[in-house]
């Protein structure tokens, strides 16, 4: 129902907001999959829906396009219905005012978006937030895990609860803020390595209780470690009832 000269321009003006201008005359084949993607959500926006389902929308671009779609999505998607589906905790900090965490094909985790990643519910949720999540119980006015850890937190809310004797608590922190000791000592608690990866900035040491981040390492799988974090670098979240 709109003129062809209309509908050509705003496909076009449409394809320079997903940064392919000029690209209107080719063929679906002649593009790329992340071209062919950008396309897609060009099309999608372009009808001024009323509501918008994502899924996936960014996950075969390279980082800076994602960047740069991502923020196109936030600004065009303001005051429209929109679900997104992703895997990506970056996305949903972007786009979404409310996170709904799907396991199992059941929803284990709600609300607001950085309120559901600063507090994980289960290791799932930990592993999209990027955080490590060891359950464990309140006990004289410390934590303890199921391995015996011994945790303290100069948080004011995660001292409270620490106060109280047999209250359910996960001990949740950054991968980044744990360190490799050569012994015990305080907030430090054995380990053994389970896997180790390489990442942009060094490796990221998997263990039988947490993650740890490092510039280098020389530690292999099976090998007992000594971790360490900062009181100040811990929070303590209340246990679920059915989550461990």
């Amino acid at each position: 129902g709109m003129p062809a000269a209309q509908a050509r321009a705003e496909a076009d003006a449409w394809l320079d907001r997903v940064g392919l201008a000029g690209t209107g005359s080719r063929m679906p084949r002649e593009l790329s999959g992340g071209e062919q993607q950008r396309v897609a959500i060009a099309r999608a926006l372009s009808a001024s829906p009323r509501v918008v389902l994502l899924d996936e929308p960014l996950v075969a671009l390279d980082p800076v396009t994602a960047s740069a779609i991502r923020g196109m999505l936030r600004e065009q998607l303001a005051g429209t219905t929109t679900v997104a589906v992703t895997h990506d905790a970056g996305d949903a900090v972007a786009l979404a005012e409310r996170l709904f965490v799907i396991e199992a094909g059941a929803v284990v985790q709600s609300g607001g978006v950085r309120e559901v990643l600063r507090a994980p519910a289960s290791a799932f949720v930990a592993s999209i937030a990027d955080m490590n999540r060891m359950p464990g119980v309140a006990a004289r006015g410390v934590w303890r895990g199921a391995a015996g850890q011994v945790l303290t937190s100069t948080d004011a809310a995660s001292t409270a609860l620490a106060a109280g004797d047999g209250v359910g608590l996960a001990a949740v922190f950054r991968p980044g803020d744990v360190r490799i000791v050569g012994a015990a000592g305080e907030n430090a608690w054995s380990a053994t390595v389970v896997g180790v990866e390489p990442t942009l900035s060094g490796a990221r040491v998997r263990t039988t209780a947490g993650a740890v981040d490092v510039r280098q390492t020389s530690v292999s799988v099976g090998e007992a470690l000594w971790l360490q974090i900062d009181p100040a670098r811990v929070r303590f979240v209340a246990v679920p009832a059915t989550s461990g």
